[in-house]
């Protein structure tokens, strides 16, 4: 049998390899998103091109912004969400419904505050 020093280590093990399954998550789908409105946006732009100077900064410095901003910073905010609802409402019952919308509208907002930032980024990059 497993002491309880060791049965608490394994637990902190495996309570931080899944926050860091969560941030890379994050970081993956704020650099998709980046990538994806930036392909868009390029693409139905009739003044620059997806082959010019300012996409290629676009498309090798913004991953990194994005992902240091918006994929960190849902990940934070989803946890604070996280421990406000663990330390506030029940586990099961009708709160496990509003705790899973929260967290859909929480996905819903990092996509849409992606492809805004991506958006701006793309006015200052290509200057239109």
């Amino acid at each position: 049998m497993a002491s309880p020093e060791n049965v608490c280590c394994e637990l902190f093990e495996l309570f931080e390899e899944q926050n860091e399954q969560e941030k890379r998550a994050h970081v993956r789908i704020a650099c998709s998103v980046w990538i994806a409105s930036g392909v868009y946006l390029y693409a139905t732009s009739p003044i620059t091109s997806l082959f010019s100077l300012s996409a290629i900064g676009f498309f090798v410095l913004g991953p990194f912004a994005a992902s240091l901003l918006i994929g960190r910073g849902a990940y934070l905010v989803q946890r604070g969400v996280a421990v406000a609802l663990e330390r506030t409402v029940p586990i099961a019952g009708p709160w496990t419904v509003v705790a899973m919308t929260i967290w859909w509208l929480l996905f819903v907002s990092e996509l849409a505050v992606g492809y805004e930032l991506a958006k701006a980024a793309f006015v200052s990059f290509s200057g239109s």
